[in-house]
């Protein structure tokens, strides 16, 4: 099993403890209240736990999301904002190269390919370019298109 395989894996299963154990914290004291009693209540507050336990989750995943990647982003950003004004891709290439942290979620990881791609590009590397854009995994039908244009533009370089 390849590296990407292995923490693609062990995202979802990290997603999957803190979801189940999310549930868990939320429903079991209201089943463990309930539990001798049939009535209409026990239904009710089923459903409002489970209400509550949907926005836990959503509250922990975007919590933990955002915390994973602060330190890349706080290396990433600058890196781009230099770019927008120098436009200079040897920097960006060897600033990208150079970064001490990695991208942690798929939208980062997808980005820094993204980015390094465009440093290659810029740099009339057309086999180095395309092989950054191999990174990149989406479902978004936005970058799918972004992908494809620049795939098509980095495919108009000549051969190296």
């Amino acid at each position: 099993m390849s590296k990407k395989a292995k923490r693609s894996n062990s995202g979802g299963l990290a997603r999957f403890l803190v979801y189940f154990l999310s549930l868990m914290v939320v429903e079991l004291p209201i089943i463990m209240i309930y539990r001798n009693s049939a009535s209409g209540i026990f239904v009710a507050m089923l459903v409002v736990g489970a209400v509550a336990h949907f926005i836990l989750f959503v509250g922990i995943s975007a919590f933990i999301t955002n915390s994973v990647n602060k330190k890349f982003e706080k290396e990433y950003n600058p890196i781009i904002a230099a770019y927008q004004e120098d436009q200079d891709p040897q920097k960006l290439l060897e600033a990208l190269k150079n970064m001490k942290n990695k991208p942690k979620s798929p939208m980062m990881h997808n980005a820094y390919y993204f980015t390094l791609s465009t440093a290659y590009y810029g740099l009339g590397e057309k086999y180095s370019a395309l092989d950054a854009l191999s990174y990149i995994r989406t479902s978004d039908k936005k970058l799918a298109a972004e992908v494809i244009k620049q795939r098509q533009k980095i495919s108009e370089l000549p051969n190296e």
